[in-house]
């Protein structure tokens, strides 16, 4: 390390950490990002705050992730990212509602490119699923009908949105319920 710029060193750092936490190494990449102090190059700032707040979710520091995360809000580039990580640190840290609030913030930003309308297609995917899972098939159906039919989430959207059927077929009960799925899933697929 010798004579190497406080600046220059932290990017060296930053770049490990971000091949360890790419290798699945994250522990490693916390090693190597314990070692940033100082200045920090402006053009990775919020790259090097982006791989912290996943590296502490990976190694299961999620409030440290989730107050990076919502840090990061509004960050150029980071758009639904940070949201959707947030949501997801802090469910994992047993704050479902702002969790929740945080992964329908991410289903809702107005995205263009591949990388965006996949995570806003994740926010909603997950968000539909954890509805789903608490018994409330008529709020998990807003968020799934959200996912796009021809991405990268499409196959497991339409799955929750055959188990939100037939979770609302349940509550109408019997028979009669059965029947409403039925003819209400052959309509949604017209």
């Amino acid at each position: 390390e010798g004579n190497v710029q406080p600046a220059v060193r932290n990017e060296a750092a930053y770049r490990l950490a971000r091949i360890h936490f790419q290798k699945d190494q994250p522990r490693d990449a916390l090693t190597a990002l314990e070692r940033i102090n100082g200045k920090v190059p402006e053009a990775i700032r919020d790259d090097l705050s982006f791989l912290r707040g996943n590296v502490y979710l990976a190694v299961g520091r999620f409030g440290d992730a989730a107050r990076i995360f919502r840090d990061l809000q509004g960050a150029k580039g980071f758009e639904g990212f940070a949201s959707f990580n947030l949501g997801i640190a802090e469910l994992r840290d047993g704050q479902d509602k702002d969790g929740l609030l945080s992964l329908a913030r991410a289903g809702r930003i107005s995205a263009t490119d591949p990388a965006a309308l996949a995570i806003k297609d994740k926010a909603n995917l997950v968000l539909g699923s954890r509805l789903l899972e608490a018994k409330q098939p008529e709020l998990a159906r807003q968020h799934l009908d959200r996912v796009r039919l021809k991405g990268p989430f499409s196959a497991q959207s339409l799955l929750a949105s055959g188990w939100e059927v037939l979770a609302l077929a349940l509550l109408l009960g019997g028979k009669e319920g059965l029947r409403w799925a039925t003819q209400g899933a052959w309509v949604q697929n017209l």
